[in-house]
């Protein structure tokens, strides 16, 4: 899956949902983004099978196939724009759909502290809304990756 972690039983998993925020305007909607994932907790792994937990009530027990691994710091979605330093890191870290870091910077002031603290639904990413700039930013990391593997296979060879 390339996400950097595998589902494991206590760990946190998600599931696409059917919303679809093609129609979502970020610049003029005042309430939150529809979350295009559903998540929760993975109570047990039989097989193929999962049993979850959802966040929003219920137990189900669902293909492995059709979930992905969470993040439980994700999950808690909180970013403090008051101590970050824009370096990307946590970007690079987390799963690419987790949340996305632009050169927009609307609405990052507030008259207090807590109105710094970004929760998951005003960072995460919405291909449909943003499809051409995440595959401008899937390209840029890929050839990054392509140039870093061939750096270390010319040192090994030589």
């Amino acid at each position: 899956d390339g996400m950097g972690s595998e589902l494991e039983v206590g760990g946190m998993a998600a599931r696409r949902n059917e919303v679809d925020n093609s129609d979502y305007n970020l610049m003029l909607e005042h309430n939150a983004v529809p979350q295009e994932y559903d998540f929760g907790s993975v109570i047990d792994i039989t097989g193929d099978t999962a049993t979850v937990r959802w966040d929003g009530g219920g137990m189900e027990e669902v293909p492995t196939t059709d979930l992905a691994p969470a993040e439980v710091d994700i999950m808690s979605g909180r970013i403090d724009i008051g101590r970050c330093m824009f370096c990307g890191l946590c970007m690079e870290a987390c799963p690419f759909e987790s949340f996305f870091m632009t050169n927009e910077y609307d609405g990052m002031s507030g008259y207090s502290r807590e109105d710094l603290w970004y929760d998951a639904d005003r960072t995460r990413v919405l291909p449909s809304v943003h499809q051409e700039r995440v595959d401008a930013e899937l390209v840029k990391r890929a050839e990054k990756e392509q140039k870093k593997r061939a750096k270390a296979k010319a040192r090994a060879e030589a």
